[in-house]
Order: structure tokens, then sequence, then C-alpha cells
């Protein structure tokens, strides 16, 4: 063998188990996100008028979680969040605040307002409330960094409170 045969030999072996693992890993995260296939995608409109992208995890139990994003996240950075809380057969809502994840709007500073976006928790706890049958007494608001700020100020304002509030991150 010459050494430009060997060259080539380590390339393709390189190539291939590359190839290999980026398909196993393909596959890992499609089977992970079987569960969550039975899902649905909504659409709605805060009290200011603006489209908020949402997502509904049936549950099989009567209790369920309002999950809150921080700030520049999306509701499919807590996916393996979601994977855990229904494979408890909690029912689950997630939703994007305006400019963050697929709901549309800019990023800017009026975006991070708690009030603007307590209004928009308001709209996703009423939504969430009409497609799973739960009542609020049966809904946890779990709100990471933004979120648990946004949770305090909406269930403060009110109308829509939650049985409980869990806040990771809370900058009050």
């Amino acid at each position: 063998c010459d050494v430009d045969t060997v060259i080539i030999m380590k390339t393709k072996t390189y190539f291939y188990s590359g190839l290999l693992l980026l398909l196993v890993g393909l596959i890992g995260l499609l089977v992970l996100d079987l569960p969550l296939r039975n899902r649905q995608s909504l659409t709605l409109i805060s009290p200011d008028g603006e489209s908020l992208s949402a997502t509904y995890y049936p549950g099989s139990i009567s209790k369920g979680v309002l999950l809150l994003e921080g700030f520049g996240s999306d509701q499919h950075m807590l996916r393996s969040l979601v994977r855990d809380l229904t494979a408890s057969g909690l029912h689950v809502f997630t939703f994007d605040y305006s400019g963050h994840g697929y709901s549309p709007g800019a990023l800017t500073y009026d975006n991070a307002s708690t009030a603007r976006l307590a209004g928009q928790v308001q709209t996703a706890m009423t939504e969430f409330q009409n497609v799973s049958g739960l009542d609020a007494a049966q809904i946890v608001w779990l709100g990471h960094s933004l979120g648990a700020r946004v949770a305090l100020q909406s269930a403060v304002l009110g109308p829509q409170v939650p049985s409980k509030l869990v806040l990771l991150g809370a900058q009050v």
C-alpha cells in the first residue's frame, strides 16, 4: 500500500463513521420526540392583537402545566421538560411571547415589558383551559427567568390565576 491509498482509506473511514454517528443521532432525536407527536399547534391573539405561536400537549390526568420561557428563548427549547411532564400524564401548554420563537414581532426592549407579556400569559391560560377542559385550580404555571417574572406579575394582575407558581431563576 502506498501513502495515497492509506490516506484515501482513512478519509473514507472517517467520512462513513461520521455519517453513521449523524444518522444514529437523528434517529435518537426522532425516537425521543415520539411521545410528543400527539400535540396541537395553535395560534393565539394577545390582548394587543399580536399573533402568538402555541402548542398544546394533551395529558391523561386532570392536571396541567403552563410553561413560560425565559427572555430570548422559545417553546422548543423546553421540549425535554415537556417530554418529562407529559410522560407523567400532565397536560402541557407552551407558547412563544411576541418576538420570541415562532411568534412574529421584533425582539425589542418593549417585548421585555412584563405587563405586556403578562397579558399574553392570560391569553395562553384561557386557551389552555379551553383546549384541555381543565380549570385554573388544576393548572400550575412554571416560569424560567423572564417567564418567572411574568408569571408572578400575571398572577397578581389576574384575572386568571394558577393553582400554584413554580419560579426558576426569578428576578423579582
